[in-house]
């Protein structure tokens, strides 16, 4: 009975409830024992009874039981070089891993571990999903959130990054302002959510300094720490103050006086070299090229062709029909002005008011033939109701006494041979008036001529007495005529006298007429040519001897005659020669 050596020599049977069914007596041998005299092995397929435990179990105890020193339980099946129970955290050591922290053994570290060298298993950091090769968080197969390529898996990003589509944390451009997270939406300067110095709201990112063509604005301080750059206005140049065209630096056009920019200078303005807009003059219309009244496109009222635009033309100007003032004739006075051009549209005269013309006009002096007078204005030129040789006269000299057109004449002309009888007028009258026929006259009691006097009207019963004093008057003309004959005998002795010597001289000087000078008179269609000395020489007039007078037949009319006079001083004339008197010819 060798075999029986583990069996217990006192075999006894106890039923007990908690104790461990006995092995089953099979035979001789360990297996067949009722009861181990040292140790029941149960870590092998069938229990049997050991003298020891093996090393890959561990010895429970429990009274009553079948083996007298206790029962040999398998240890867990990750322990190595023994357990102290059953579970796999009481190994002694471990066959794979051991989990760190503890002494559980694990064939394979958990979800979430790594194991190291020393076969240790460690957790994964917690930022690490689906495992990991370290404990840090760049040893993560996979991050929970977001990975940092420089820390690892991390919760978020930091405040100066960004998260990628892929999960990743990049850097926010440095323009970034990192007091908010995320810091940014993306690497560039437009993607920063706040700015660390100012945002350009014109490209929409962020800048250390705002553009030249913008001002900065701390209305909203949200999207940038120093504040926002917003855009000047379109007519700035190098800067401005703020979002109006009045805040420019400078102007891209032109600047008006409230400091406003604008691209060209409004209607009344002009700009100066220096692109500044200034208000024309206040008599301009339509714009102008200066500040002056001179510089003006065109004229509010009227424009001086010297000063330039004026509310109005001066008093000695008048505006024409181009709006221009021009002078007033030289003849109109100064502080009265005129109409219009030339001396007749005078207001005042400055000297003189010729009336007589058909267009009274001003004039420097009167014409000949005019008087004086005050009315209808001062120093008014009326025309002569009776001249003489150019000067206004009351009544004709006895050497004109006939009154032609209201001139004085020595001879009623061919035209207008009637003349009115002034015997019966008594005194001094104004002269015979000269009239084709003697019903112009006007007086139906003077419309009868003598054989005496055929162009002198007069009433009938003076003609009548003027026939009966023909006869008479035949002797007178009878001694007249021989004393003319012998006259003209004496003078023909006296000329061929004068023809003799080597001067002729002019005899017989006697007053003809008051006159001062050369003048030139023509009646109907006949000339006459008057010479007169100087008023120095206290002459008013010449008579000449026939003698001394030669007849020009190249004339024309010879109604009165005309004749060239020749004097010994070498004078020569024409003139109109006057039988009115009988006793002399009268040049």
């Amino acid at each position: 009975f060798a075999s029986l050596t583990f069996c217990s020599p006192f075999i006894r049977f106890l039923p007990q409830l908690n104790a461990p069914p006995p092995p089953s007596p099979q035979g001789p041998g360990p297996n067949a024992c009722l009861t181990c005299a040292a140790f029941l092995d149960k870590t092998a397929s069938s229990p049997h009874c050991v003298s020891q435990c093996p090393s890959l179990s561990f010895v429970s105890s429990a009274p009553g039981t079948v083996a007298q020193q206790g029962v040999c339980n398998a240890c867990d099946a990750e322990c190595q070089g023994g357990c102290s129970g059953p579970a796999p955290w009481e190994c002694h050591d471990c066959r794979s891993f051991q989990m760190a922290n503890s002494t559980t053994c694990v064939k394979a570290c958990p979800a979430m571990h790594y194991a190291t060298d020393a076969k240790k298993c460690r957790a994964c950091h917690d930022q690490c999903r689906n495992g990991c090769i370290g404990d840090k968080a760049t040893d993560c197969l996979e991050c929970k959130a977001v990975f940092d390529p420089v820390v690892g898996c991390v919760g978020q990003c930091a405040p100066t990054q960004y998260t990628t589509s892929q999960g990743t944390c990049e850097e926010c451009s440095e323009l970034c302002d990192a007091i908010q997270q995320p810091g940014c939406s993306g690497p560039g300067a437009h993607q920063c959510h706040r700015c660390k110095d100012f945002h350009d709201s014109t490209t929409g990112s962020c800048v250390v300094e705002c553009p030249a063509l913008s001002y900065v604005s701390s209305a909203s301080l949200a999207d940038a720490h120093r504040g926002v750059c917003l855009g000047c206005h379109e007519l700035c140049s190098g800067g401005c103050t703020g979002p109006e065209s009045a805040q420019c630096v400078s102007c891209r056009g032109n600047r008006m006086p409230d400091a406003t920019c604008v691209e060209t200078c409004p209607a009344m303005h002009y700009a100066t070299d220096a692109k500044q807009c200034r208000a024309c003059h206040p008599q301009c219309q339509e714009g102008c090229l200066g500040e002056k009244a001179s510089d003006c496109v065109s004229c509010l009222n009227v424009r001086d062709q010297e000063l330039g635009c004026v509310t109005e033309c001066s008093v000695n100007q008048f505006q024409d029909g181009d709006g221009i003032c021009q002078d007033c004739d030289e003849q109109c006075s100064q502080t009265a002005g005129c109409t219009g051009p030339g001396p007749s549209n005078c207001v005042s005269c400055l000297r003189f008011f010729d009336a007589s013309s058909a267009q009274p006009y001003c004039v420097a002096e009167c014409p000949p033939a005019t008087l004086i007078a005050h009315l209808p204005v001062e120093n008014s030129c009326l025309t002569c109701p009776v001249s003489e040789i150019g000067d206004c006269v009351v009544v004709c000299s006895n050497t004109r006494p006939y009154l032609d057109n209201g001139r004085c004449v020595a001879g009623c002309p061919a035209i207008r041979p009637y003349f009115n009888d002034t015997r019966q007028a008594g005194g001094s009258v104004a002269g015979s008036l000269c009239v084709s026929d003697c019903s112009e006259l006007g007086d139906s009691g003077r419309t009868f001529v003598s054989a005496t006097a055929p162009f002198r009207c007069t009433t009938q019963q003076q003609a009548a007495s003027d026939s009966e004093d023909k006869t008479t008057g035949i002797w007178v003309w009878a001694v007249v005529v021989v004393a003319a004959v012998l006259l003209i005998l004496l003078i023909a002795i006296l000329v061929v006298r004068a023809r003799r010597t080597k001067a002729h001289k002019v005899e017989h000087m006697s007053v003809a007429m008051d006159a001062r000078s050369l003048r030139s008179v023509r009646s109907g269609g006949a000339s006459a040519l008057y010479a007169f000395p100087p008023a120095s020489t206290g002459s008013n007039g010449l008579y000449m001897d026939t003698s001394d007078i030669t007849f020009d037949p190249s004339g024309g009319d010879v109604d009165p005659a005309y004749l060239t006079v020749c004097t010994g001083d070498g004078v020569r004339g024409t003139g109109a020669l006057d039988n009115s008197a009988a006793d002399t010819t009268r040049v």
